[in-house]
Parts: structure tokens; sequence; C-alpha cells
């Protein structure tokens, strides 16, 4: 409730209880007009803050993504322990022995 909203129902209860009345209760209005104006206050605060917020939670993306975009996707290294393979050449002469078995 903005502030014109509020003073013009303050004037309708003073018009409608009289202003012997409305005397009587105009610390409670006061005490109303206070904490409504208070109440505004801090919602704009929070909807700057909020509006500040959600532009550097913006920015931060972009940046990310930039990040990201930088990121090969192929390794120029190679595949990580990949195991090699045993070059040397053998022959059965070397494994088994005349007769057949397998030699120590």
């Amino acid at each position: 409730m903005d502030v014109k909203e509020l003073e013009k129902i303050t004037k309708s209860i003073t018009d409608k209880v009289g202003k012997e009345t409305a005397g009587i209760i105009a610390d409670d209005l006061g005490t109303l007009m206070t904490m409504n104006k208070t109440t505004n206050d801090k919602i704009s605060q929070l909807e700057k803050t909020n509006s500040e917020l959600q532009t550097r939670n913006e920015q931060l993306i972009a940046s990310n993504s930039n990040l990201l975009k930088q990121i090969p996707c192929q390794s120029d290294l190679g595949v990580i322990n990949e195991p090699k393979k045993d070059t040397t050449k053998f022959s059965y002469f070397d494994m088994f022995d005349e007769k057949g078995n397998f030699k120590n």
C-alpha cells in the first residue's frame, strides 16, 4: 500500500468516527503509517538487491559459458593410462624345449 492510499484510508476513518475519537486513535494510526513506510522502504531495498543479484548471476553465467567454450573436447595428450603393447617378438622355440615342455 502506498502513502496516498494509507492517507486516504486514515482520512476515511477520521471522517467516520469523528475528530474527537480520531484524536484518541491518532497514535495508533501514526504507528501504522510509520510501519507501512518502513515496510515499503524494505520492499524497495529488496527489489533493488534482487535486481543487482540477477544482473550479477547473468554475468557469471556468461563468464562460465565463455570459460567452458575454451576447454577442448578432446585432449591432445591421448588416452590416459593406455596399456602399452609388448612389441617384443617371441618364438615357440624360445618357450618350449625339444620335448615340448615349457622352459623355466
